[in-house]
Order: structure tokens, then C-alpha cells, then sequence
């Protein structure tokens, strides 16, 4: 997140912490968050696209995300309106879309990003091994590694099938019970809490043994 500007950061954080695509999380307001509930709540833009009608959906917040969110809502004057005010302008596709800018940021970062032609759809544009898209299945992935259930993941991140949507319905308590053992973004991003760098100046370090 170092190349990431405090907006991109955001994004970024909710494609990792919550499996939001990066329109959604761009597109975000104000009123799609409830910090007292801890709940994100919004229209995926690609389920509108796909069925020709929107539902919402209900995402757990984690620590990180909240964390992130309030300290931004604090340093605005008004509570109302898009979240990222500059990135809510842009659109996902085109040379100075969304998802060009973050493939950009990846390379700028230092991470091989080789750019793949999309022959597929015919029109020539490029694609990137690495793209948003891979922060929705890091998120995915730690939700596996955490022991949360293919069912409660699919929920989450609003993957749906007949037979799910159906037969089954995932209150907001238990996902965010699935939840509560998620890996921290934001320590490593922006520095680790006070009372954490005081607990590790009192840690006896440990003897190295030679090879």
C-alpha cells in the first residue's frame, strides 16, 4: 500500500478485508456503512448487470476496516456522500480507469505484473496477471485458511447458487463470528499500535544459534 494514496489505500483494504470488486468499493457512500453495526451494505454492481435486477448485500466489517473508515469520517467535514470522492468519479474500464490505475500502482510497487492480451473478447485490450480482482481471492483464500466453511465464504462474499439462496440464510452475527480471527492489514501499513511496540521493546530476545 506504500504507492497508494489514502483513497486507493481504502479500496484496496476493501477488496482485501471485505471481497469487495473494485467498483463497489470505489462507488461506496457514506450511508452503505454502518459502524455501529459493524455491516457493509451495498448493490454488487456485476449481480445488477447479470440478473437485470439489484439486491443488497451484507458484509461483516472487520477491525481494519473500521478502523480505517472512522479515522477517515473524522477527517471530513460531512458524513454524507461518496466515501472516496476522487475514485467515485472514475469508471473501471479505459486507460485511466480503475482497473488500469491499480495494475499501474502494482508495477510501481515492485511486483512483476506482466500484461496478458485478452483474445477472448476481441477487442484487443490487455490484461494483467495480477489484477484487483486477486484482492477478492487473497480474501477468499484467508477465510479458507481461517476454517470458515465454503458456505459461510460463499455468503460473505456474495457468491450465490439456487441451492444456497434457496435453502439457506446466514445471519450477520455468525458471519462476522467467522470472522473474528481474520489477519490485520493495517499494522503493517501504517505502523503497529503503541501498546504493541511497547510489548515487544519488553520481549527478551532470543539467543541465535549459529549454523
Amino acid at each position: 500500500m506504500k504507492v497508494a494514496d489514502n483513497e486507493w489505500k481504502g479500496v484496496i483494504l476493501l477488496g482485501l478485508a471485505a471481497g469487495l470488486r473494485i467498483g463497489d468499493a470505489a462507488g461506496l457512500a457514506w450511508h452503505n456503512v454502518d459502524l455501529k453495526r459493524k455491516v457493509i451494505h451495498y448493490f454488487p454492481q456485476k449481480r445488477a448487470r447479470a440478473s437485470g435486477r439489484q439486491k443488497e448485500h451484507e458484509v461483516p466489517m472487520l477491525p481494519d476496516v473500521k478502523q480505517y473508515l472512522r479515522a477517515r469520517q473524522k477527517a471530513r467535514p460531512s458524513n454524507s456522500g461518496p466515501i472516496f470522492p476522487a475514485l467515485s468519479q472514475k469508471s473501471v474500464k479505459g486507460n485511466a480507469g480503475l482497473s488500469n490505475i491499480f495494475s499501474r500502482m502494482i508495477t510501481e510497487a515492485g511486483i512483476s505484473n506482466e500484461p496478458i492480451t485478452e483474445t477472448s473478447a476481441g477487442d484487443g485490450r490487455a490484461v494483467y496477471r495480477l489484477s484487483f480482482h486477486s484482492t477478492k481471492h487473497t480474501f477468499i483464500s484467508m477465510m479458507a485458511n481461517q476454517n470458515v466453511s465454503r458456505e459461510l465464504r460463499m455468503k460473505i462474499v456474495g457468491h450465490t447458487s439456487a441451492v444456497h439462496d434457496r435453502y439457506t440464510h446466514i445471519e450477520l452475527g455468525t458471519k462476522s463470528k467467522a470472522l473474528k480471527n481474520f489477519p490485520r492489514f493495517l499494522s503493517q501499513a501504517l505502523g503497529r499500535p503503541r501498546r504493541a511496540q511497547e510489548g515487544s521493546k519488553k520481549r527478551k530476545r532470543e539467543p541465535r544459534i549459529a549454523d
